[in-house]
């Protein structure tokens, strides 16, 4: 059982900037990375056995054939709170064909969900808190649909510099999540046409 993120990963300047912004949060609890904390834009989360569901990763691929690349907007900072803690992070506006892709992929993902996982389904569960679980456990109605919000999150902590600035996304990945929903560990990647 893995739980899951597929999210867009957006060019190497965006991955470096939002690293770098990262750095120099206060908290430690996120840091991005290149390794294992990879900056993204979630589209979905689910718990996937991935030995008994193994065609999930073939529509995927099918998905990802069908779709073209993104054009990714940040306008503005996201603002969430986890354990009592500021989260900070770029909003994304929402356009047409990121909602569609988000709606599709997590109808997609959602068909194979199992709700029986436990911390063991994340990326270095020793390290993984339960407030993780309850993300992923609640992702169909409390994060999708008519409440996603595209984000991509840059770690605890306030950033207020208002930014507004535009990208292009050629591929969406799947990864196994760590602690605080991180992309941790990449699966597969799907290259958008």
């Amino acid at each position: 059982m893995y739980a899951l993120d597929l999210a867009l990963i957006p060019p190497i300047e965006v991955i470096e900037r939002a690293i770098s912004i990262s750095a120099g949060l206060e908290s430690s609890k996120i840091k991005l990375n290149k390794f294992n904390m990879i900056p993204h834009i979630s589209l979905s989360m689910a718990a996937i056995d991935l030995n008994r569901s193994y065609k999930v990763l073939d529509k995927l691929e099918d998905l990802a054939s069908k779709t073209k690349e993104l054009k990714v907007t940040i306008q503005g900072n996201y603002q969430a709170e986890v354990l009592s803690k500021p989260v900070c992070g770029w909003a994304i506006v929402h356009n047409d064909d990121l909602l569609e892709l988000h709606e599709k992929a997590h109808k997609l993902l959602r068909a194979y969900h199992d709700d029986d996982f436990g911390l063991d389904a994340f990326a270095e569960a020793d390290l993984v808190l339960p407030i993780s679980k309850s993300i992923v456990e609640d992702y169909d109605l409390k994060y999708a649909t008519s409440n996603y919000q595209a984000h991509l999150t840059l770690g605890f902590g306030q950033y207020n510099q208002h930014e507004e600035f535009s990208f292009m996304v050629n591929n969406m990945s799947l990864y196994q999540l760590g602690n605080f929903c991180t992309c941790n560990k990449l699966i597969s990647r799907f290259g958008l046409s």
